[in-house]
Order: structure tokens, then sequence, then C-alpha cells
């Protein structure tokens, strides 16, 4: 793709219960479990020319997607404080219900077969982005511009690391 643009956001929200006959000192320090609730956001709009075997340009496709995940579910993590200063933070095990709203268009010079090498790859490779896609991407037409709702379930775990300032 050429003339590529992206962005998107993350926005979390956790409550943590500290485990006191558990843990060695006090919270924030130790193990956690909490529910939490997230959103993230992805966007992405780009052109790409498709050529034949001779590199005779054949078709332009301009793909524009937005991508809303909308999470929630309870999370057990463990909490390192070092020196006051410095937290890590380990998500060990966060199991989600996750809620799906997809955004995609196509538009292209000539319209896309379903059978077109090009199209083929386009569901391949959103199929490896967003968990669960192959379900609203099966029979869909990349020709419009269609919208999706599909809820799934996930995991989250991770690694933070914090500062005070």
């Amino acid at each position: 793709f050429g003339d590529v643009d992206r962005g998107g956001f993350d926005l979390a929200v956790d409550y943590r219960f500290y485990f006191k006959q558990r843990n060695k000192y006090p919270a924030p320090d130790g193990l956690y479990w909490g529910p939490y609730a997230s959103i993230y956001n992805l966007t992405f709009a780009g052109q790409s020319n498709v050529f034949d075997e001779n590199a005779n340009l054949i078709n332009t496709v301009g793909i524009d997607a937005d991508i809303m995940m909308y999470n929630l579910g309870v999370q057990l993590g463990y909490q390192f404080i070092i020196k006051d200063k410095f937290s890590i933070d380990l998500m060990l095990m966060g199991p989600s219900f996750t809620r799906y709203a997809l955004d995609l268009g196509l538009d292209a010079d000539v319209a896309l077969d379903p059978d077109d090498p090009f199209y083929i790859g386009m569901e391949k490779l959103l199929s490896k982005l967003i968990p669960g896609s192959e379900v609203i991407l099966d029979g869909a037409d990349f020709n419009a511009k269609s919208n999706a709702k599909f809820n799934f379930f996930g995991f989250r775990y991770g690694v933070q690391v914090g500062y005070v300032f």
C-alpha cells in the first residue's frame, strides 16, 4: 500500500483487589485481581496499485477501515514496586468478552471479482489481523462500504512499566 494513514487509541480502566494475606508488602505491591474495561480503536486508510504479469497497471484499490473493540473482563496480575519510583505490572491472565465493530470499504477503479488474487489476499490479511473476522468476511462484498458487529472471547495479558515523577 502507498500513502498509508494509520491511527488509533487505547483506553483502559481497571480496579484492583490486593490479597492482603498473600502479599509481603502493602498495596499496590503484590498479587491482585479485579475487573477491567477497555476500548481499542484502529484506523487504516491506504491505496494500492494492482499490476498484471507484464507490469501494466490494471486497477487502483483504496481501503478504508475503522475497527472498535470494547472489552470487559476480569484479570489476575502481580505488581512490583521498586524503590518507590518504578513499577512493573505483570498482567498474567484476563479472560474477556469483546464486542467488535468493523467498518470496512474498498474503492476500486475496476470492481473486484471475489476470485481476484488481490481480493483473496485482502481477505487473508484481514483474517490474520482481526481475530474472528473470517466469520464476517465470508461472502463479504468489498466493492461497497460494509460494517459488521460480532462478539469474541479472548484474554488480556501484558507487561507495563511505570515511573513516579
